[in-house]
């Protein structure tokens, strides 16, 4: 096992492959109670990714996908007259799926924001892989224009410096903390972009996109109208699995229709599969023969 030498002098061991469940959860339990006693105890307003990296001997990658986790639990967190309790708000699609590999998603937002070049106008459309790609790209210091429906860009995004946003308004739909209706279809119809962002619950072998939720169709059609040169579909590997309720679209007829314009599905290695039982059996091989399928048009991202 290979050490590295941080600054200081201190050793921290190289991580090697992925932990077993138990060896996660006692490592977020870790994290946890240290983040806790140190924003809490020593007043400390900030803690970095940097420092639970050095702190407990992870990836970059990794730090992020557990700082995520626990800010995700603590705001289910609430308080009443019996004590404190957990809300599942199982009406909120979008709440009920964030700390779902969010590992994997971490890994996702990593890739796209090494793609996207510096001072690119990018819509973005709802999704949990997608909030916290956009703000890998802002983090880097891309200086890209950004438009979105999506109250989740806002909620990873405004804390940033020199944020260049602007946000459709519309009906707020709860579900997907987005906005949705005509008000933000005429938004994206009346912008252009040179790159987009898409989230997806679903991508088959045949380069067929889908999502969970009808009030998206309509948005996500007119996001990919409105871009010229470069559509990123951000799937966890889980996602190449399964189809879903709602197909927007085809990624070889977004091609043949615009021919300058890419798409890119932008997803992580057959070997990162989850191991959830809810995917059932076979579920690890649809993925890797859709990923095989769409080989031409797919980006992986790195193991963390």
């Amino acid at each position: 096992m290979t050490e590295h030498i941080l600054k200081g002098g201190s050793r921290r061991q190289k991580p090697v492959g992925r932990p077993s469940k138990r060896e996660d959860l006692l490592l977020q339990s870790k994290t946890f109670d240290y983040v806790l006693t140190h924003l809490f105890g020593n007043e400390v307003r900030l803690i970095a990714p940097e420092e639970i990296e050095q702190q407990f001997g992870l990836s970059r990658t990794r730090a992020k996908s557990i700082l995520t986790s626990l800010a995700s639990s603590l705001a289910r967190i609430k308080a009443s007259p019996a004590g404190l309790r957990l809300v599942d708000d199982t009406s909120s699609y979008y709440w009920s799926q964030t700390t779902v590999n969010s590992f994997l998603k971490q890994l996702v937002g990593q890739t796209v924001a090494e793609m996207v070049p510096p001072r690119a106008s990018i819509a973005c459309s709802p999704g949990t892989t997608v909030a916290p790609a956009i703000a890998d790209v802002l983090e880097a210091k891309k200086f890209v224009n950004v438009m979105t429906n999506s109250c989740a860009v806002l909620d990873h995004v405004t804390h940033l410096d020199q944020v260049r946003l602007d946000f459709t308004g519309g009906e707020y739909d709860r579900v997907i903390h987005a906005c949705v209706g005509n008000t933000v279809v005429e938004a994206f119809r009346n912008a252009h972009f040179s790159h987009a962002l898409i989230g997806v619950s679903g991508v088959d072998k045949y380069g067929n996109m889908f999502v969970k939720h009808r009030q998206e169709v309509e948005i996500l059609r007119q996001i990919m109208e409105s871009t010229t040169e470069q559509i990123y579909v951000l799937a966890t590997i889980d996602k190449l699995a399964q189809a879903d309720m709602w197909c927007f679209g085809a990624i070889g007829e977004l091609e043949k229709s615009r021919p300058r314009r890419r798409v890119l599905v932008v997803t992580n290695p057959i070997g990162l599969f989850p191991r959830v039982e809810e995917h059932g059996d076979g579920a690890k091989q649809i993925a890797e023969e859709t990923s095989i399928s769409l080989r031409t048009h797919l980006c992986l991202t790195g193991n963390g």
